[in-house]
């Protein structure tokens, strides 16, 4: 998942470099076994694939109104907020009074350290309104 507008920046540039391979390759395609060019390709085309769609979903996220969510998905939801908010990691963690490279480590292990506590500041910087039930 693409979290932030530098891997965005990043994942978009590999889909340029997958596609150039890709056309030319195709011009190789008699100097290599059949068999060992149709499954390179299908690499590149799958790699392709799954770049442009988690840049879809990047995009997608950046004009979020509303997310669904479960308790288990609640990392990825800060994440999908923050981008759709249009906020930086930087500009988050300035939000919480902590340190940018909190926000990173954070993220990059989907909050598995955070506390309820921080989790609250968050939601609060992210204006977000959690509405649920809970099922007993």
């Amino acid at each position: 998942m693409i979290i932030n507008k530098r891997q965005h920046s990043v994942t978009k540039a590999q889909i340029k470099r997958l596609e150039k391979t890709l056309a030319l390759s195709k011009g190789k395609r008699d100097e290599m076994d059949k068999r060992i060019f149709d499954s390179m390709i299908a690499g590149i085309r799958s790699q392709l694939g799954e770049l442009k769609n988690q840049v879809k979903a990047y995009e997608r996220m950046q004009s979020a109104k509303a997310i669904s969510y479960s308790l288990d998905s609640l990392p990825n939801v800060l994440i999908q907020a923050r981008v759709a908010r249009g906020l930086t990691q930087e500009q988050l963690a300035k939000k919480i009074k902590v340190d940018a490279r909190q926000i990173q480590r954070y993220e990059k292990t989907n909050y598995s350290s955070v506390s309820l506590e921080r989790v609250i500041d968050i939601l609060k910087a992210l204006d977000i309104n959690l509405k649920g039930r809970i099922a007993l």
